[in-house]
């Protein structure tokens, strides 16, 4: 692992470094000072009502459920986008690559990736 990741530094261009740095700093500044960005680019914490999956709670329920077809109605008609992220190796799982690619035992060796991607497909 370490010699892959110097290996992955050494290929670093050294002389475009300094000037992607800058560039970095100088987007963070601007994106502080509020300059150049629109109400679209500006991220916040959500600050609406929450429910818990997990909830007992009779209204609470009801709520998620209707979200959810709300959800798969809006997926049904192509209104939205789905982003699958994944981190981590699959070491501790004797795998030498990302867990989302491990054959996770289904008959048709699908991967966990290929997995999740059908599903989402399949709500289209």
């Amino acid at each position: 692992v370490k010699l892959a990741f110097l290996q992955s530094i050494d290929e670093i261009p050294l002389e475009t470094l300094a000037a992607s740095l800058q560039g970095a700093l100088d987007e963070e500044a601007m994106l502080k000072s509020g300059g150049g960005s629109s109400d679209d680019d500006i991220i916040e914490p959500f600050t609406g009502e929450t429910a818990s999956t997990t909830t007992t709670d009779a209204t609470q329920l009801d709520a998620l459920k209707e979200a959810h077809a709300i959800g798969m109605k809006a997926a049904a008609a192509g209104e939205v986008a789905a982003l699958l992220l994944a981190g981590g190796q699959g070491t501790r799982l004797g795998y030498n690559g990302p867990k989302g690619m491990y054959d996770i035992g289904l008959p048709s060796h699908s991967t966990l990736f290929q997995f999740m991607a059908q599903r989402i497909k399949k709500l289209g």
